[in-house]
């Protein structure tokens, strides 16, 4: 479990695990886990938990023709899901997403998820540049998420880049609206 988050007595989850089984639940939004390869044979998940947080309500796997992994979730003020991480995935992005095309190929680009109370996907788009990404979710005071993304080796030098910790390192905070 890499992230929870508790809501009107709900608990969900985010995680990785190397489990083909125990995971999705009926109608998820991907029903099953693909063998990645030894060393990538892992996927992201994410699972709510009904009242009393021990009976599943449903769950799923996140990954695409590759892996992704959620690092957090927040839940936001319709009570819908939106998780961030990392992926190797190059076909999640959903129609008119902010990005349609993974644009770290081999690399970890940035991945953003948003998901129904009930778990039906909304939305999910890459998020970066041609860089490996590290993405975080943070809910602001406004009700609208922040995506925290950290270019790492990067030689490009993004122009919405609020942060450089280094010649090769950036920090940027974007405000997305989470609809």
């Amino acid at each position: 479990i890499t992230d929870l988050t508790v809501n009107r007595n709900h608990l969900y989850l985010v995680g990785l695990t190397k489990s083909y089984s125990q995971i999705a639940t009926a109608g998820a939004f991907k029903p099953t886990k693909i063998y990645y390869g030894t060393f990538f044979d892992i996927d992201g998940f994410v699972m709510k938990l009904d009242t009393g947080m021990n009976t599943k309500a449903w769950g799923t796997y996140l990954g695409g023709n590759f892996s992704s992994m959620p690092y957090n979730v927040i839940v936001d003020q319709d009570s819908n899901l939106v998780l961030s991480g990392s992926t190797y995935a190059t076909n999640i992005a959903t129609q008119n997403a902010f990005l349609t095309v993974n644009p770290a190929i081999n690399q970890l680009a940035g991945l953003a998820m948003k998901f129904t109370h009930s778990g039906s996907l909304l939305w999910s788009t890459y998020f970066g540049d041609s860089d490996s990404e590290l993405t975080r979710t943070y809910k602001s005071t406004d009700s609208k998420t922040l995506l925290l993304t950290r270019w790492k080796s990067s030689s490009l030098n993004p122009t919405n880049c609020s942060t450089s910790w280094n010649s090769s390192h950036y920090m940027s905070l974007h405000t997305i609206d989470s609809n």
